[in-house]
């Protein structure tokens, strides 16, 4: 062999923002294709800090989109598989502790999944899962390493699939390993996978061994036998530490592992070759490979010379850090590219369709070792159900874009159930030991149809063809109508179980075909009249009569109940004909039914009460509107809590009405109630009197400044100020209530009051006793007490100004004030003896002093 070649390679790195440090840890990545459209999608997982599983949806242009992410558990082992043989790609992720490990199952490639929780109560530390079908019996079986917390042991065992998605636990009597990984292919050639299995011991497995391969053969039935051991190599990490692949081209699985080996004291790559028999040496080449722990590996043919070559990630000791290595082989043979299969077959069950075709070949692995990658594409729908894992146009047909044995594993029928109705095609491609594909044949295509619905349409039309009468009578058939429709039976019938035919190329002639012989009957055509009849009964069977949105008036249904009712006396009338004289005349009364029951069920459909509920939702939109931009308070603007509950209340009222199937008049009571009930909420809006306490506040300063002190009582001036003074502070709050304002008013009319009362004084200056001045209840006047007939009152302005002056005639005067403006005023009294009394009084307003 000549000299290997190492290549150093700038890899790529996937960045995660909520993966708390640098270091990918456990992680895994598988490919498929998600939904169809041709681009393979990444599920991958990484254990490392906060940790992070998803699917990466391939945009087809290199980037990979993750939307609409459940939140997964973390995770140590993900990958794609059809796990029910439905065709669609299910998924699974596989995590430690219960609750982590979950099967999600594709909804019919609607882009949904169900998660399946039969593997939810395991309770496993860092499992491991590879897929395979390791009994040959066409579906996928799950194979589970790990620590099993519950039994405090390492764990080996396989999941046996019944092939809908039901697993069974199945013990293949393994020495128990964990923390390490598992691998499979045919190596000695009897058309069974066998495993190559890793990981750590214990005092139940490996007797506390932590660095042994063990390579087991399977029998074929069920039993593994461990046929070779390689130590001591310890992964020290969960998956793809080892791979099968055919490294010197002789067509056979050689074995690639990896791990630190305590005997050379290194991380150690080591390459065994296989004989041809299943047996393996070491081969002398592992001393030039940089050795890695901790590790994944893969293998592809990545420069396409015919040579697998590989791929090294892990801690290497080598170059003393996280490495990623790309080792180029350049063994002396080059890989012959395998031969596809033959003779592809399709067959259809009830519910399912079954796959088979005969074995490819290669040059250089055995044929029994082959594997086979199928595809499934929907024509109808233009998307995969199963992708090729390969391209499968004119140019490099059949070149894989994944590395890895195919899907149907060493199988060569495949079954798959419950496709839906339509056009498909499939075809499948050998896969060789390095895991290089041959080009696919042609699709083979195929179509799913209801049989069932088929064959009982045939057998409609062969009894219609069997009974019918030719002739010119009424009743009969024209000659050469019967042959007519028999041409087309015969002719279809033989395509119902054809899988390349789909129902509509069967039942579009055939149906064309009776509807032309039915029509050919000699007699009175009552077709057309029977179609409306049918539409007529239809509709009666299904609408409400009565006055709410969409019923219809009850006079209305019994028109056309009427009318359905004359129809089908028509078509008995027309049943009855016997004479081919009569026929003419009665296709006409017959065609004009069918016009005039067409025109009465218009007629009533254009009948249906339709509520026009806009005006409601304009007024509940209005009412919803001035709800939410109305504050709650009792200050000025605001509008009472109370009020806004019994506008809220008004709201929930008129939704109800709308929904509650109501009638034209409770629509419009509705309307009526919730705008009254907006102009109620308004009305409520709280206005505080600020402008009114400012005028009296006003009034009151200019009585205080201009008073003579000592025409008063004593502390009358100071008292009239501290009404002032609390005033203004009411007045200058503008959070101030209603209530508040209209006190402070009040309490300052009283004080103004009780300040000019004690102002009236006699000519000597003392104080006028006994005599009140108070407004009349009409206020309009000015009523003044105490005083004697012949006494005369005047009021005379601030100026001086006479404004009003009358003589009484009794002890009580009364002088009108209207339209006197508000102002301060002097009430001078002048008795018979000439003696005078003044007082002064404040007029905010008529009536109010």
């Amino acid at each position: 062999m000549g000299k290997r070649k190492l290549e150093l390679c700038i890899f790529f790195i996937i960045m995660v923002s909520n993966v708390s440090n640098g270091q990918p840890e456990f992680g895994s990545l598988d490919l498929g294709d998600l939904s169809g459209d041709g681009h393979l999608d990444l599920l991958f997982c990484n254990n490392a800090g906060n940790g992070i599983a998803g699917i990466g949806e391939n945009n087809g242009q290199g980037r990979f989109l993750m939307t609409g992410q459940p939140a997964y558990p973390l995770a140590t082992s993900v990958g794609w598989a059809d796990l029910n043989n439905d065709g669609w790609p299910d998924y699974y992720m596989f995590g430690s502790g219960p609750g982590a490990c979950h099967l999600y199952m594709n909804n019919g490639g609607d882009g949904t999944f169900v998660r399946s929780k039969q593997f939810e109560e395991r309770d496993w530390l860092d499992p491991d899962v590879t897929v395979v079908d390791d009994d040959n019996d066409g579906d996928r079986d799950l194979f589970v390493t790990g620590w099993d917390v519950a039994a405090a042991r390492r764990y080996s065992k396989i999941f046996r699939n019944d092939g809908k998605g039901t697993f069974t636990e199945t013990d293949l009597n393994l020495i128990q390993k964990g923390f390490g990984s598992a691998s499979w292919a045919d190596v000695d050639h009897n058309g069974t996978l066998d495993l190559l299995l890793n990981g750590d011991g214990d005092a139940y497995g490996d007797g506390g061994s932590y660095d042994i391969y063990r390579l087991y053969i399977n029998q074929g039935d069920g039993v593994f036998t461990q046929k070779q051991v390689f130590s001591n190599y310890r992964q020290i990490s969960v998956g793809d530490g080892s791979r099968f692949a055919d490294w010197d081209n002789d067509g056979d699985f050689d074995i690639i592992l990896t791990g630190w080996s305590n005997t050379e004291n290194r991380q150690a790559t080591c390459l065994f070759l296989n004989d041809g028999t299943g047996t393996f040496s070491r081969s002398p080449e592992s001393n030039l490979i940089p050795g890695v722990s901790e590790s994944s590996i893969e293998v592809a043919d990545l420069n396409r010379d015919g040579r697998i070559d590989l791929l090294l990630t892990g801690y290497s000791g080598d170059y003393g850090r996280q490495v990623a290595l790309i080792y180029l082989n350049d063994t002396e043979h080059s890989n012959t590219r395998p031969e596809p299969p033959v003779n592809l077959q399709t067959e259809a069950g009830i519910d399912s369709v079954t796959f088979a075709w005969d074995q490819g070949s290669d040059p250089e692995t055995p044929a029994d070792a082959l594997t086979y990658h199928f595809y499934l594409k929907d024509i109808t729908n233009d998307r995969w159900i199963i992708h090729p894992g390969a391209e499968t146009g004119p140019e490099n047909n059949g070149r894989r874009m994944v590395s890895g044995m195919g899907n149907a594993c060493l199988d060569r029928t495949w079954v798959i159930r419950d496709l839906p109705e339509g056009k498909y095609a499939w075809s499948v491609q050998t896969v060789d030991a390095i895991y290089a594909g041959s080009f696919y044949p042609a699709g083979v295509i195929f179509a799913v149809k209801d049989t069932a619905l088929l064959r009982d349409l045939v057998r409609q039309a062969e009894e219609l063809a069997l009974n019918a009468e030719e002739g010119t009578g009424v009743g009969q058939y024209p000659p050469g109508a019967v042959n007519r429709l028999q041409d087309t039976i015969d002719r279809v019938k033989p395509l119902i179980d054809s899988m390349s035919v789909t129902r509509e190329e069967i039942e579009v002639p055939l149906l064309a075909a009776l509807e032309e012989f039915i029509g050919s009957r000699t007699g009175v055509d009552v077709s057309a009249l029977e179609a409306v009849i049918r539409e007529a009964v239809a509709i009666t069977d299904t609408v409400v009569a009565g006055d709410r949105h969409g019923e219809y008036p009850e006079s209305a249904l019994d028109t056309l109940l009427a009318a359905v009712s004359h129809a089908e006396s028509v078509v008995s009338e027309a049943g009855n004909i016997t004479e081919v004289g009569e026929i003419e005349p009665m296709q006409v009364l017959v065609d004009e039914e069918a016009t005039l029951l067409g025109e009465a069920i218009g007629d009533f459909l254009g009948q249906r009460i339709s509520i026009d509920f806009s005006l409601l939702e304009e007024a509940i939109d209005s009412a919803i509107r001035i709800y939410d931009v109305s504050p709650s308070g009792y200050e000025n603007g605001l509008y009472p809590p109370e009020a806004k509950l019994e506008l809220a209340l008004a709201i929930e009222a008129g939704m109800a009405l709308k929904t509650s199937n109501p009638s034209i008049q409770q629509v419009d009571a509705g309307i009526i109630t919730l705008h009254e009930a907006i102009a109620d909420f308004l009305a409520k809006v709280v206005v505080v009197d600020f402008e009114t306490l400012g005028a009296l506040i006003d009034s009151a300063t200019v009585i205080h400044d201009t008073a003579d002190v000592e025409g008063y009582l004593p502390g009358a001036k100071f008292d009239l100020k501290m009404a002032i003074t609390r005033a203004e502070k009411v007045y200058g709050n503008p959070s101030a209530t209603r209530q508040e304002v209209e006190d402070a008013i009040g309490m300052l009319e009283i004080a103004i009051t009780e300040f000019l009362a004690s102002g009236l004084t006699s000519a000597a200056g003392m104080p006028a006793r006994g005599i009140v001045i108070y407004p009349n209840p009409a206020a309009s006047h000015l009523l003044i007490d105490g005083i004697r007939a012949g006494d005369r009152v005047e009021i005379l302005g601030p100026s001086g100004r006479l404004i009003v002056s009358s003589v009484s005639e009794g002890n009580r005067i009364s002088l009108d004030l209207s339209g006197l403006k508000a102002g301060l005023y002097l009430v001078r009294m002048t008795g018979t003896t000439g003696e005078q009394h003044s007082r002064k009084i404040l007029i905010q307003s008529t009536g109010r002093r």
